[in-house]
């Protein structure tokens, strides 16, 4: 018994030696930044991964929650779960994905996503990207209040949103706005005859793209902005075109076009600042030419004209090369060929 208290003492002080030396390490993690290691460190991790982190000190307990620069609300994975731990037999199962807006009947999928969307804006200052798509009919309305001096979002896309007929943006640091409404048949009720944009506090804005019905209209209405100055900060313009066969069949718009000589004579200073535009989907037909040449009249800065004969629907799709083999998407690159006589060298023309 003695020499095992002796064997102790000796072993002790050597235990004790070390944890001093420990103590006297520095710990580098305690010097890191949050941003660091939010930013550097958790924003790597999957969700789960990061949640764990959050055991490690009550420094790091809520860091988690701040990692993660993209954001996907998604209900698909929820209905798969579900679906799997349901009893075959009960009858709840009548529920699952009748209607996309009615997977669950005790609550208004459209008062969620306008909740949703309302807590990002006001509770994440840093937030830069908000990209809404493919909503559903109930999306009527629909505000992008984003004023404050924190406030980051600077990218703003609205897609396939065929039933909204209001969009309020105010977003003092917004740079890029993209709408386009799709194309598509509706699949329940009537499309709005009139969608209307109103603009607040948009003086950051340099790129705007426009695409689907009432486009011609839309673009025609911000350009005559009066409380925006289109000559100093306007620089990218996109406009995305549809097969004639496709306007014919789906929204008949080509009644719909801007006035052009009074685009010219009223808001030529509009074009001022542009250096680039870029048309997508451009098939070739009167209307989309006598665009092109507007704008080129009254941009003496644009830099560069891109023409992509492609619809802005076959992007990344499997079958995209396959249309840009197409005899369609040959004629169309022809004819856009036939105007580059008329472009000023100064102007690079890029046909894809």
């Amino acid at each position: 018994m003695e020499s095992m208290e002796m064997e102790s003492e000796r072993v002790n002080p050597w235990k004790r030696k070390k944890t001093e030396q420990v103590r006297d390490e520095i710990d580098y993690f305690r010097m890191l930044a949050d941003d660091v290691i939010i930013g550097r460190i958790l924003s790597r991790f999957a969700m789960d991964e990061a949640a764990r982190t959050s055991v490690l000190s009550l420094r790091w307990r809520y860091f988690w929650t701040h990692s993660f620069a993209s954001l996907d609300f998604d209900h698909s994975f929820f209905l798969h779960q579900l679906e799997e731990r349901m009893d075959p037999g009960t009858d709840a199962r009548i529920l699952m994905y009748e209607e996309q807006d009615g997977w669950i009947k005790s609550f208004d999928p459209f008062e969620l996503l306008k909740l949703i969307l309302r807590h990002l804006l006001s509770s994440c200052p840093l937030l830069e990207t908000l990209a809404v798509s493919n909503s559903s009919q109930r999306l009527e309305r629909f505000k992008v209040i984003c004023t404050g001096h924190d406030s980051k979002l600077k990218q703003l896309e609205i897609i396939s949103c065929q039933y909204l007929e209001t969009l309020e943006i105010s977003a003092s640091n917004l740079v890029s706005f993209t709408y386009d409404s799709g194309i598509g048949i509706p699949v329940v009720g009537v499309l709005p005859s009139n969608m209307t944009i109103n603009y607040k506090h948009i003086t950051n804005l340099k790129e705007v793209c426009f695409g689907g019905r009432r486009r011609y209209v839309l673009l025609n209405d911000f350009l005559h902005l009066t409380t925006y100055d289109h000559s100093s900060y306007l620089k990218v313009l996109k406009l995305t075109m549809i097969s004639s066969s496709l306007i014919i069949y789906y929204d008949h718009e080509w009644n719909e076009w801007p006035n052009f000589e009074i685009m010219k004579e009223k808001e030529a200073h509009a074009y001022n600042c542009v250096e680039e535009v870029k048309v997508i989907g451009f098939y070739g037909s009167d209307p989309e030419v006598e665009f092109i040449e507007c704008i080129i009249k009254n941009a003496p800065n644009l830099k560069k004209l891109i023409i992509d004969p492609i619809s802005p629907y076959h992007y990344g799709v499997t079958c995209e090369n396959k249309i840009r083999d197409s005899k369609d998407y040959s004629l169309a690159r022809r004819s856009a060929r036939i105007m580059e006589p008329n472009i000023p060298s100064y102007v690079q023309f890029v046909v894809l």
